[in-house]
């Protein structure tokens, strides 16, 4: 995740906390308000982090992006031309592309 994903999340969770409060009627002071902003937002924010970099890290594992664990099979492919011909062989062994 980009630290703009982190400031949005931020900007968007303490507005709806500060909701909560402010809906609810529960009386606190700044200090308690700011406490459960940073503690709430931690508990949102770390799963989601781990989430995202577990799943890129699978993604790129299927998509065969993965530069590190190049098979035979991809590194065979990565020196082939980006072409192909389709030649044929006539009875009288003339190859035709």
């Amino acid at each position: 995740m980009y630290l703009k994903r982190f400031i949005e999340l931020l900007v968007v969770y303490s507005f709806s906390f500060s909701l909560a409060i402010i809906l609810t009627g529960i009386k606190t002071s700044l200090l308690r308000l700011f406490i459960g902003i940073l503690i709430g937002y931690l508990v949102l924010v770390i799963p989601l982090t781990f989430l995202t970099i577990k799943k890129m890290k699978k993604r790129n594992a299927v998509s065969g992006s993965n530069l590190k664990n190049k098979n035979r099979f991809q590194t065979v492919l990565d020196a082939l031309p980006a072409f192909l011909y389709l030649a044929t062989q006539d009875g009288n062994k003339v190859i035709s592309n």
